[in-house]
């Protein structure tokens, strides 16, 4: 019974491991990497126009859509 005891304590020390500021050190340290990894893609796709392809393939991508949905309507009366 004793050892059950101790067991349960283990757990409720792994359980709570970091104090709150280390936990919310951490926690930001994590969002500042995601921000440094999010900056560095921004720059990248500015720097090798990156960010026209993007637009042109979003634009592409909306227009043959439309063009499928029209000529399905087209063909079958009804998208319902």
């Amino acid at each position: 019974m004793n050892e059950d005891f101790r067991m349960e304590q283990g757990y409720k020390e792994a359980a709570y491991g970091d104090s709150l500021g280390r936990y919310t050190a951490k926690t930001f340290g994590w969002m500042f990497i995601g921000l440094l990894i999010t900056f560095g893609v921004a720059i990248g796709m500015y720097m090798t126009d990156g960010l026209y392809y993007a637009g042109y393939q979003a634009g592409t991508t909306s227009c043959l859509s439309q063009r499928l949905a029209s000529l399905y309507t087209c063909q079958h009366g009804s998208t319902r």
